[in-house]
């Protein structure tokens, strides 16, 4: 999903929006994560906000409801969890 980055750039100095734009999206990927159980749910960030140069900083996150071994340094990591989880019948 590209539309909270596209509105972080946008509204940089609207802190109000953005919050209420994250709660929103929150709330949202809650009831996408309860309706997996026995999969794997992955949310991966390709970078942060810099709200001092109001542009994108090096620092991206994840999320999961799965514990991921080896724990990924880089987001290209996250490709041969995934691929490799598949091989072994790791994730349904």
């Amino acid at each position: 999903m590209h539309f909270s980055d596209a509105l972080q750039h946008l509204l940089f100095n609207k802190s109000l929006e953005i919050k209420k734009l994250y709660i929103d999206l929150d709330s949202y990927v809650s009831i996408l994560k309860s309706r997996v159980k026995s999969s794997l749910f992955l949310i991966v960030s390709d970078h942060g906000f810099d709200l001092e140069t109001k542009n994108h900083s090096k620092h991206g996150f994840y999320s999961s409801n799965m514990p991921l071994n080896p724990k990924p340094k880089q987001i290209t990591d996250f490709y041969n969890l995934i691929v490799s989880g598949h091989k072994h019948k790791l994730f349904k």
